[in-house]
């Protein structure tokens, strides 16, 4: 009887050891996605507008307020803009071992996309709509390409 007392102990300890090792060792695992829109939708206009018709105020009272109001070689542009942030994040961290070894162990991996919807409409002096550039899905905003030309 008394041996039967001293294996239940024994059993009792390397299980207690065990879930102890295995408490010690486990690390955090996390993981963030982030979705971050800026802006408004933006839709492809080619229909609603014609060059040399159209006026600066039937596009304002149409969509409102644009992002940007630019004038470059004397024609007035109005610039409407939605961003898209998509942004991944996974990491691990191992808290014991940073202990135990004297060092980190942290493992992380990461991976963001930014996406640009953009609407620029050029009016001549007159108010009236010279051209349209719509572009969908752009890496880069307008604003920033057309300026760095």
């Amino acid at each position: 009887m008394q041996n039967m007392g001293f294996r239940f102990r024994k059993h009792l300890g390397v299980v207690l050891g065990c879930l102890c090792m295995l408490l010690g060792n486990s690390g955090c695992l996390s993981y963030r996605i982030v979705r971050q829109i800026q802006g408004t939708e933006i839709e492809d206009p080619s229909e609603e507008f014609a060059a040399g018709i159209s006026t600066i105020s039937e596009v304002l009272t149409r969509l409102g307020a644009p992002a940007e109001v630019l004038s470059i070689e004397q024609k007035d542009l109005l610039i409407y803009e939605r961003s898209l942030l998509y942004e991944n994040r996974l990491s691990l961290g191992i808290p014991l071992l940073d202990v135990a070894l004297g060092g980190s162990a942290d493992i992380s991996a990461y991976g963001s996309l930014t996406r640009y919807d953009t609407l620029a409409f050029f009016f001549t002096p007159d108010g009236l709509l010279d051209h349209v550039v719509f572009e969908k899905g752009s890496a880069t905003p307008y604003v920033k390409a057309l300026l760095s030309k």
